[in-house]
């Protein structure tokens, strides 16, 4: 009888464990990068350039790294901040969890993870998980 009771008790104490494990995870936000250190600081324009130049290396040089790109607010969508590049088929789309506090025409650096870019026409690159660098 003594065996069951610990068993008993056992499988009671790994299911709640693991009950409040899976809660946990399953409301855990996505972190922004707010605190990481970004592996390069460039323009927006140098971004794109690069991406439109060889979308292959940019690919493997930048996707899924942290990132700052230093530009000026072209337009406000919702929770994504499009960068100007000079060339309006070439942007930077910078996608925050809540609607920024910045001003279409400001000169901002945002952080971000590079989640690649759309080379068509012109070039988007796409950054995720966004925070505005003070």
């Amino acid at each position: 009888m003594k065996t069951k009771a610990v068993l008993l008790v056992t499988v009671l104490a790994l299911a709640v464990g693991g009950g409040v494990y899976g809660y946990r995870e399953y409301n855990r936000g996505v972190a922004n990068t707010a605190d990481e250190t970004p592996t390069e600081q460039l323009t927006a324009e140098r971004l794109v350039a690069e991406f439109a130049t060889d979308e292959e290396a940019s690919n493997a040089k930048y996707i899924s790294k942290v990132i700052q790109v230093s530009g000026t607010v072209d337009r406000i969508e919702g929770n994504d901040v499009i960068l100007a590049t000079g060339t309006p088929d070439n942007t930077v789309r910078c996608t925050f969890d809540a609607p920024p506090a910045v001003r279409t025409g400001s000169t901002v650096a945002i952080k971000g993870e590079c989640a690649g870019a759309i080379v068509m026409i012109g070039a988007e690159v796409q950054m995720a998980r966004c925070a505005i660098v003070e």
